[in-house]
């Protein structure tokens, strides 16, 4: 019999939303650094598909050469945002103009990340920042995964140990963001978390394939 601790290559989202952890904030911001660092704050064209009340805009993103944020909320100053749902705003509009997206999730941000990699086209040498906060951890505690993660991943939603070998998972679906996009994955940087942590912080710079 095989052992349930071992991580298995055969590996709905009802998310209460809240505020940024002020423990967290200043992980999040040096990552964001990052990735206008990478890009060049004069070449980052920022498209923010969580960007709640401004925080990560305030630090960072204002100093991009152009941003659009995306909130359920509208918080009534001076950003360009769109209002809706950002599964729905990603699927129609253009995702050509932008080449940082900051996908800080309040659960899973896979289905946004699937999204951009099938709409998104990148050119050889292109330079693409992805942020992801990837906060499943809890439903994968629980025996559940995430299908964009699952399929993001190429594991089985039935797979066993995946809340043991959740670096192996988080790995396991930038690589296949990664050959989804047709990128190679040049930089990937976690911010340091403690033992147990739900939360999984990332920057990732991609690059297209020649």
């Amino acid at each position: 019999m095989k052992s349930r601790n071992k991580f298995s290559s055969t590996l709905g989202r009802s998310v209460k939303k809240v505020n940024n952890h002020p423990g967290r904030s200043a992980a999040k911001i040096q990552l964001r650094q990052a990735a206008l660092d990478w890009i060049g704050a004069g070449d980052s064209r920022v498209f923010d598909a969580f960007c709640g009340d401004g925080e990560m805009w305030r630090e960072v993103w204002q100093n991009a050469s152009a941003y659009t944020g995306c909130d359920e909320k509208w918080y009534r100053d001076e950003r360009t945002m769109f209002v809706s749902d950002n599964r729905r705003v990603m699927r129609c509009i253009d995702l050509q103009p932008y080449n940082v997206f900051d996908f800080d999730s309040y659960g899973s941000p896979w289905d946004q990340a699937m999204i951009l990699a099938d709409r998104r086209k990148v050119q050889p040498g292109e330079k693409v920042a992805v942020l992801l906060t990837e906060g499943s951890g809890l439903k994968i505690k629980m025996g559940h995964y995430p299908y964009s993660l699952a399929h993001i991943a190429g594991i089985s939603t039935t797979a066993v140990g995946g809340a043991r070998n959740r670096d192996e998972l988080f790995s396991k679906a930038v690589n296949g963001l990664a050959k989804r996009m047709g990128c190679e994955q040049q930089k990937v940087l976690r911010a340091a978390s403690k033992a147990g942590s739900v939360m999984i912080y990332a920057a990732c710079l991609f690059v297209g394939k020649d």
